[in-house]
């Protein structure tokens, strides 16, 4: 390993340490702990999963856009760089912080910064437009829930 692969490593080391211990100063340990006690391995592992699988199914969708726009990146990096924004949108003050990221990843990977922005906020459109298309459909399932006509109307907006 080079000196500078090293320093490189140190330093992200000293941040993702710093990152955490500034996270855990402002949580109460101890209730973080009895919240943990209560969940079991089986759900543990479920949360693993559904969240493994999430980032790669992001990754993928990612992929077939940059496809569309004449674009490629491995699989595997457009996975990881979603974890990376994931991340990276918990700890920034904006919501776009790690799409931010993300487009800086993809352009030290090779694609022009206009096309890696482009792919970015057309990923965004396209996971709003499933959310969108997700609500619609679960509207009639409401009724069932909600009685009153006018609160299933607002839920649905």
């Amino acid at each position: 390993m080079s000196l500078r692969n090293a320093a490189l490593f140190l330093g992200k080391l000293a941040i993702s340490v710093g990152l955490l211990v500034w996270l855990f100063q402002e949580t109460d340990i101890k209730s973080l702990v009895g919240y943990l006690n209560g969940l079991t391995i089986a759900t543990l592992v479920l949360i693993g999963v559904v969240t493994t699988s999430t980032s790669i199914a992001l990754g993928y969708r990612w992929n077939i856009i940059l496809g569309y726009m004449n674009a490629a990146l491995p699989p595997v990096f457009a996975a990881k760089n979603v974890i990376i924004g994931f991340f990276f949108n918990q700890f920034l003050p904006s919501t776009v912080g790690g799409d931010f990221v993300r487009i800086w990843l993809a352009k030290r990977r090779g694609l022009p910064i206009y096309l890696a922005a482009n792919s970015i906020i057309s990923d965004r459109i396209f996971g709003f437009l499933g959310l969108v298309l997700l609500c619609l459909c679960g509207v009639p399932f409401l009724s069932s829930v909600i009685t009153n006509q006018t609160m299933i109307i607002g839920e649905s907006l």
